[in-house]
C-alpha cells in the first residue's frame, strides 16, 4: 500500500503519507480511509503529505478530484464543508497541486498547498 493514514490525537488532524506512483484508485482508497477517520474521531483537519510521491493522475482527474471528493465524503454521511485540508508538496511539484488547489477552491472546498509539515499545521492550528 503506497499510502498511510493516521489519527494524531495530540493535535486532532488526520495525516495522510503518499509515496511513488498515485493514481486514482489510490486516491479513491486513501479518501475513504481519510472519511472513516473522520467520522470515526469527529476531526476534519487533514494534512496530505505527498512530498515523496508522483502524480500517475491525469489533468482531466485533478479536475474532477473536488467532485470525486464531496462525493466520496458526503456518501460517509458528512458535509465536505466541514473539512479543512491541507498538502504538503514538494519545492519541485508545483504546476498540479496549484491546479488542484484553484479547482477546489472554486468548488467551495478548503484546501491550500505547502511546502513544509509545518507550515500546513500552521494553518490548520494544531502546530
Amino acid at each position: 500500500m503506497p499510502y498511510s493514514v493516521t489519527y494524531d490525537s495530540e493535535n486532532c488532524f488526520i495525516l495522510t503519507t503518499l509515496w511513488g506512483a498515485i493514481d486514482q484508485s489510490i486516491v479513491d482508497d486513501s479518501r475513504f480511509d481519510v472519511a472513516r477517520l473522520a467520522k470515526q474521531h469527529n476531526c476534519f483537519a487533514v494534512i496530505a503529505d505527498l512530498r515523496e510521491a508522483t502524480s500517475a493522475v491525469s489533468t482531466m482527474e485533478i479536475y474532477k478530484l473536488p467532485q470525486t471528493t464531496s462525493a466520496q465524503i458526503s456518501a460517509a454521511g458528512m458535509p465536505i464543508r466541514r473539512f479543512k485540508r491541507a498538502l504538503v508538496v514538494a519545492q519541485d511539484l508545483l504546476d498540479d497541486p496549484v491546479f488542484f488547489e484553484t479547482v477546489s477552491q472554486n468548488h467551495g472546498q478548503n484546501v491550500r498547498i505547502f511546502h513544509t509539515l509545518e507550515e500546513a499545521k500552521k494553518w490548520l492550528s494544531v502546530a
